[in-house]
């Protein structure tokens, strides 16, 4: 029997609703293990950082307003108290008229407040140096707690920890902190037509394409990917496969039977688990309009096209956004941030849907181009050359040759 078609609803609308999953637990971790980890809560100082105040150069550590006036034509004579080298403490203090020669990154000796190079220095004998110029007060300084103070907060709640987050954490003493856990997300691709990439094939069959990419989107993302088998165009295996995978994993992607065909089983499927609900079926996106979202107790379940393009756009637009919720991530990494371009060609669209369009990106005089990608939702080679995508909102008929678009990294 064929299924009556279901009913759409707007991306933001769909975005509202996987705001309604909780987040995952936390955990507390070596910091040695928290690249690109979440920070589940604001991590604090707890001591001084650094713990003293300490010369950025070598050269000469001194009072700053001995050295004002100072020039190659009136260079004022300083006194050398002693000398300060790293890892040591002075335990002598700087007067007025006095000097301390200082290592890059050696403790101030109490009394100096600046420090003046040593290439704007002459030794006029073994105890004594003319400065050739003035320096402000904090000069080649790094004063102490600059970096942060008890209390103060060294990383904020939802940050995605980078190498110089780690360092920073390590510099303050700080060695374990809480992080989210990483979500656990099971993909399972359906269909007899189906293969493993290592198996041959036949007439008619075609090569599992959805399982690498999406553990490979879902592992970009932070997640672990869980690579279920196969599953045949059965309702009751689909249904004793997503039991199985919602029993292992904290999330479920399923590829593939989720359209309104005959053989499309994904929904009756999941209708069938225990404490499942079928949140929404149906995007006014395209690609990937026959997209579902059910909750499973706590647990998101997504339901994905088949087609390769598809599948992967719906994985930018809706399935990113929910791990991020899920992990607690804030903010825009970087190397995802939008960006403007000009799009090469008119480009038609059908009002009451957005249109997500595959673009590679040519850099001109004026600045970048949006070239869209020919090819069916099916087609690997679109995603391959895309290197972003357009959206062509809902409330248009399409757009004009370089028009301004918004580009969003693949």
């Amino acid at each position: 029997m064929i299924h009556a078609f279901f009913s759409v609803i707007s991306l933001e609308d769909a975005l509202k609703l996987i705001h309604r999953f909780p987040r995952i637990q936390k955990e507390k971790i070596s910091v040695c293990k928290c690249l690109h980890r979440i920070a589940a809560e604001d991590i604090l100082a707890k001591e001084t950082v650094p713990p003293f105040s300490r010369s950025t150069r070598d050269g000469f550590a001194l009072r700053a307003k001995d050295s004002f006036g100072a020039s190659e034509s009136a260079s004022p004579l300083f006194i050398i108290k002693g000398r300060v080298s790293m890892g040591e403490a002075p335990d002598f203090f700087i007067e007025s008229g006095e000097a301390a020669a200082i290592a890059t990154g050696a403790m101030l000796p109490e009394g100096a407040d600046s420090v003046i190079m040593i290439e704007d220095t002459s030794p006029v004998d073994e105890g004594l140096v003319e400065v050739h110029r003035s320096v402000a007060p904090g000069t080649h300084v790094i004063r102490q707690g600059d970096d942060a103070r008890p209390g103060q907060r060294l990383l904020p709640h939802g940050k995605r920890l980078r190498p110089q987050d780690l360092g920073f954490l390590a510099g303050a003493g700080t060695t374990e902190i809480m992080v989210y856990r990483q979500p656990v997300i099971a993909v399972l691709s359906t269909g007899d037509e189906i293969r493993p990439p290592e198996s041959p094939l036949r007439p008619g069959e075609i090569r599992d394409i959805n399982t690498r990419t999406l553990s490979a989107m879902i592992e970009e993302q932070g997640g672990i990917a869980l690579e279920m088998p196969i599953v045949p165009d059965d309702e009751k295996a689909l249904r004793k496969a997503l039991s199985d995978a919602l029993n292992r994993a904290d999330m479920v992607l399923v590829s593939g039977g989720s359209s309104v065909g005959t053989l499309d089983f994904a929904p009756r499927a999941i209708a069938g688990l225990d404490h499942a609900e079928i949140l929404a079926h149906g995007l006014a996106v395209r690609p990937g309009k026959p997209t579902l979202i059910a909750r499973c107790g706590e647990k998101p379940l997504i339901g994905l096209p088949g087609h390769a393009a598809s599948a992967a756009v719906i994985f930018q637009i809706l399935v990113k956004p929910l791990i991020r919720h899920i992990t607690g991530e804030k903010g825009i990494r970087p190397e995802e941030r939008p960006f403007s371009a000009r799009i090469s060609r008119n480009m038609a669209s059908v009002m009451g849907r957005a249109d997500y369009i595959r673009v590679a990106i040519e850099e001109e005089n004026k600045g970048p181009v949006a070239v869209p990608v020919p090819g069916e939702a099916g087609l690997i080679r679109t995603l391959v050359e895309a290197s972003g995508l357009v959206c062509i909102p809902k409330d248009t008929e399409g757009l004009l040759k370089d028009s301004p678009v918004t580009v969003y990294p693949l």
